[in-house]
């Protein structure tokens, strides 16, 4: 019986300094701010309502840069034309806003709104619409970055509380219109991979030259290999020519022509036809280089006409000695 008694007495103690440990632990100041610190800026829940965004660099006079979303897709409002938008970027952005990380309070007092940057005047902004309601999901006000360097002040519009950060916004609210346009020149319907290229035609008709080729993707004994139609001597280089096939499937334009060109518009300059193991076949035209040096360009399954730095246009339609093993 006393060795029960002793029994019940340890595993008491051993209970209550585990208690003991635990509320220590839990009720700890630094302890209370780390999990009070971990705050959200959009609850995820809304993303799906999102339809509208609105993001404006510091400064009174910033371009404000405008995002629509129909069907699901993502479109960037300029000009009143609706361009595509980079998806990817857009998601990136509603995770950035959604994730719940660490944003301690920093200030609650309306006269340290300037101090910190984070006024509706001198704040950069991101802001969030959904559906009919003029009242945004959310409206971020990014401010001025700590005395250290590595956080930045931010708070919401309609509130008096200051949190402080690790800078995830800025990368957003203040790039150029530009960086969300969509501007691949390559459009398909699924995923492309250079192995479903088969051939890639390229044609030039210009003061300089008139040339056309064909490079072909060809099975034998020791694998795939490359050839050119128009040079059955010519030994092509394997690498240069499957580097080529990346590159073309993943080329981006510099920007959208700000307006459409006229329906006769020549773009006979130069032409690049893709042709894949589905037996579809992919093409963007060139016309002549604008007086900035920039060609317009059309590509297959889009709409728009898009500009290609004179550089990028070279690449695009290589000549066929390029691809000699002797170059």
């Amino acid at each position: 019986m006393k060795y029960k008694t002793k029994l019940i007495f340890l595993i008491s103690l051993i209970t209550a300094c585990v208690l003991i440990l635990i509320a220590g632990f839990v009720f700890d100041p630094q302890n209370m701010n780390a999990r009070t610190s971990l705050y959200t800026w959009l609850d995820k829940t809304w993303i799906d309502q999102a339809d509208r965004l609105v993001l404006k660099s510091a400064g009174l006079n910033s371009e404000l840069v405008m995002l629509t979303r129909k069907n699901n897709v993502w479109h960037v409002l300029a000009g009143g034309n609706e361009y595509p938008a980079k998806q990817e970027r857009v998601d990136d952005l509603f995770n950035a806003l959604s994730v719940k990380a660490a944003y301690p309070v920093a200030a609650s007092s309306l006269s340290s709104h300037a101090k910190l940057g984070v006024t509706e005047q001198a704040a950069s902004r991101i802001i969030v619409y959904g559906g009919a309601s003029t009242i945004p999901l959310l409206d971020l006000l990014i401010g001025s970055g700590n005395s250290a360097g590595n956080e930045i002040y931010l708070r919401k519009n309609g509130n008096t509380e200051v949190r402080s950060g690790a800078d995830q916004f800025t990368f957003y609210s203040d790039a150029k219109q530009n960086a969300w346009f969509d501007l691949r020149l390559i459009h398909y319907s699924r995923p492309l991979t250079s192995a479903m290229v088969q051939n890639i035609t390229v044609a030039q008709n210009n003061e300089e030259q008139e040339s056309s080729y064909t490079l072909s993707r060809v099975s034998g004994e020791n694998g795939t290999s490359w050839q050119i139609d128009s040079f059955p001597a010519m030994l092509v280089d394997n690498a240069k020519a499957e580097s080529h096939v990346r590159s073309l499937l993943t080329s981006e334009a510099a920007d959208f022509a700000a307006a459409s060109l006229p329906s006769d518009y020549d773009f006979s300059f130069g032409k690049i036809e893709l042709l894949l193991d589905d037996l579809s076949s992919l093409s963007i035209f060139f016309a002549p280089a604008l007086e900035n040096g920039q060609h317009p360009a059309m590509s297959s399954g889009s709409p728009f006409v898009y500009l290609i730095p004179e550089w990028m246009a070279e690449r695009i339609l290589r000549e066929a000695e390029y691809f000699s093993v002797n170059e």
